[in-house]
């Protein structure tokens, strides 16, 4: 993968923004020169427009020490190139855009946000201005897709399932995994080809009023547990597991109960005994500072299988989206997938020092492999069999056919 490189022709102003997103995804070490970047045509837009040195984008966030880890394998940003007003279009008008997640905005995924929307803001002429509301102050995390459609947020993080119903075939990418999976990024890069070549899932969107604008995939959900391993299903006999709402199925196989919170509850239930084990995956636990409630940890794989490896992305309003010029939407979703790319390469990277803090702290790391795995994912496939009578009883037939061709493209690395 490639290295991050800033150009010595970009403009001083969009140059300072592409510096500040190295730090906020762990470069840091990037500086500019005393001059300055060196000046180029593009300083200047066409005769009318602004000039992208004139827009602000000034620094709003602080670098984080523990995200340069993943520096060296983050990927290129896209090229800082200036979408030209496409004709026809008033160039003073502003699609001013809001935008939630229910993340901090102080997370690696947040600081990549923030910057991204500074990129774009530059990318666009300052037409396209996107403002972010943080720690889910503007939509909970049960209101998100119906929030979205509705217009009360233009833009969302979202992942698959995180609103039970709001899409059926979708669900497919959120069952529990019956192979080991691979690392992070090449699971985006499966899941978001699987998604952009199988109109099954536009479809289901444009129906209820949004649409993708780019997806990737979760880093994968494993085992935490407040006290006792979980070596064989048995030991999940009567655990009370935080997790999604899709492994319920999957943990009354095991004889445990699934127990679905919103992200502020994650704490207080794992230290009150509400909850004695989670399925979470190392970025979120870290951000959420779990990991010191934990005495245990158990991988399905010796690396990066797990329990599941959930679809995530930003969701749109449709309407919305199709009143940005084609020209702009093309640099939102390249500035959106460089950030699920970013992400991914991130949790990658953020996986051994996770582990190594865990074990640091005295606790026990777990990782299952070969015919140790076999017994998990039976469960796994009494909770896909359980949602293909689901998703039928709702109108979607196919639901074995389409869980059959993903986990076909997973098993044989389809990018």
């Amino acid at each position: 993968m490639k290295k991050h490189r800033i150009r010595p022709t970009l403009i001083p102003a969009l140059a300072a923004a592409l510096i500040v997103v190295l730090a906020a995804c762990g470069g840091g070490a990037a500086q500019q020169g005393e001059g300055g970047a060196v000046e180029s045509e593009a300083e200047e837009s066409a005769a009318g427009q602004i000039k992208v040195a004139e827009l602000d984008t000034a620094p709003n966030v602080k670098s984080i020490e523990k995200f340069r880890a993943a520096s060296a394998n983050m990927p290129d940003l896209p090229e800082p190139t200036i979408a030209p007003v496409p004709d026809g279009v008033d160039p003073n008008r502003k699609w001013e855009l809001t935008f939630n997640d229910h993340l901090g905005s102080d997370t690696q995924q947040g600081l990549n946000e923030q910057q991204l929307f500074e990129h774009i803001k530059a990318r666009t002429n300052g037409q396209v201005v996107i403002t972010p509301h943080f720690n889910a102050t503007l939509l909970d995390t049960g209101n998100i897709f119906a929030g979205v459609a509705q217009g009360i947020a233009d833009i969302s993080v979202y992942n698959v399932d995180m609103n039970p119903g709001a899409q059926v075939a979708h669900v497919v990418f959120n069952l529990p995994q019956t192979m080991e999976t691979p690392k992070n990024y090449d699971m985006s890069r499966i899941y978001r080809k699987f998604v952009n070549t199988h109109p099954v899932f536009e479809e289901e969107n444009l129906a209820k009023g949004v649409t993708w604008i780019s997806t990737y995939a979760c880093p994968i959900n494993s085992f935490h547990s407040t006290g006792g391993d979980i070596r064989t299903p048995g030991d999940l006999n009567g655990r009370k597991v935080i997790a999604n709402a899709r492994l319920t199925e999957y943990l009354k196989a095991g004889g445990a109960s699934g127990l679905v919170m919103g992200p502020g509850e994650w704490y207080t239930s794992l230290q009150k005994g509400v909850a004695n084990t989670q399925i979470g995956h190392w970025a979120v636990i870290d951000d959420m500072k779990l990991l010191e409630l934990y005495k245990s940890n158990t991988m399905l794989g010796s690396e990066y299988g797990g329990v599941s490896v959930l679809l995530q992305g930003w969701i749109v309003n449709a309407e919305v989206w199709d009143s940005i010029p084609e020209a702009y939407r093309a640099v939102i979703v390249e500035e959106f997938d460089w950030a699920g790319d970013a992400a991914s390469i991130y949790n990658d990277d953020f996986y051994p020092i996770m582990v190594k803090q865990a074990e640091d702290a005295g606790q026990n790391v777990i990782m299952l492999t070969g015919d140790e795995l076999d017994p998990f994912y039976e469960l796994s496939r009494a909770a896909a069999e359980a949602w293909y009578d689901e998703a039928k009883a709702n109108g979607f037939a196919d639901g074995a056919s389409l869980h059959e061709e993903l986990s076909k493209a997973i098993a044989d690395r389809d990018m």
